[in-house]
């Protein structure tokens, strides 16, 4: 079985929704217990967003966080926002790897 080529086009416009939804995401505030749970409901529910709206999968086993999107799975022991960030990261290596 041999894998299908990434949609580079496609990958560009999901980095750009993820990063949109990472940006706003409520932040995290040191001396505000709250504002972790905040931030971590905020982006499992952006997730949820993303697998309805571009197909995306996401798990949380234990402390990994895997989120599969737009060909590729990215993964983060820090969280949904974690794993979101990951993907980015790794979406860019993919873009700029294209020929």
């Amino acid at each position: 079985m041999s894998k299908r080529p990434l949609d580079i086009a496609n990958l560009r416009r999901l980095v750009v929704i993820v990063e949109v939804i990472l940006d706003k995401l409520p932040p995290i505030d040191s001396s505000r217990f709250a504002s972790y749970s905040e931030h971590r409901k905020a982006a499992e529910a952006a997730l949820d967003e993303l697998a309805r709206t571009e197909g995306a999968r996401w798990r949380e086993t234990g402390a990994d966080v895997a989120l599969f999107l737009g060909g590729f799975r990215a993964s983060s022991t820090g969280g949904a926002a974690g794993a979101m960030r990951n993907w980015i990261t790794s979406a860019r290596a993919k873009i700029g790897g294209a020929v």
